[in-house]
């Protein structure tokens, strides 16, 4: 039940996040829009509209899509995703794989040992503090970007 919710919750966020990133693009058409035929706009408001142009570009910084396309690339898809003391949101749009994200360590160790495909989507400064296991985490690299980095875990 935790598992699900989590999954849940994060879906959730991942689609308002969607929808506000599809709204302000209709809002800055509109704007152009309108300062296109006002015949001399005030240079502010093309200033303020193209500051809202920049909002795309800030959302690739704050993107974890590169980690899916190299995954995309390394395997079948997951069985599952564990998520460690991290913001999923980015990976959960672009990848649509159910996360294990915010349940109790139980649960965390539970997914970690699950049969399947596992993966770790972290911190380098994080990874010391994952649940312990019995026989302990060998886990893959399989890419990293300047603000998380996947994990495999290998087979034991």
């Amino acid at each position: 039940e935790g598992f699900t919710n989590s999954v849940m919750r994060a879906a959730a966020h991942a689609g308002k996040l969607l929808l506000v990133t599809q709204v302000l693009a209709a809002a800055q058409s509109a704007a152009y829009a309108v300062l296109a035929f006002a015949g001399s706009p005030p240079l502010g408001a093309i200033y303020a509209v193209a500051l809202v142009g920049f909002a795309p570009a800030v959302g690739r910084l704050t993107s974890d899509r590169d980690l899916v396309a190299a995954m995309a690339g390394d395997g079948p898809p997951p069985d599952a995703v564990v998520v460690h003391r991290v913001r999923p949101f980015s990976f959960l749009f672009y990848s649509g794989w159910p996360v294990v994200y915010k349940v109790t360590e139980e649960e965390y160790r539970a997914a970690l040992t699950r049969p399947g495909r596992v993966l770790v989507l972290t911190k380098d400064s994080r990874l010391d503090s994952l649940p312990a296991t019995d026989p302990p985490l060998q886990l893959r690299e399989i890419a990293r970007n300047h603000r998380h980095v996947l994990y495999e875990r290998q087979p034991r």
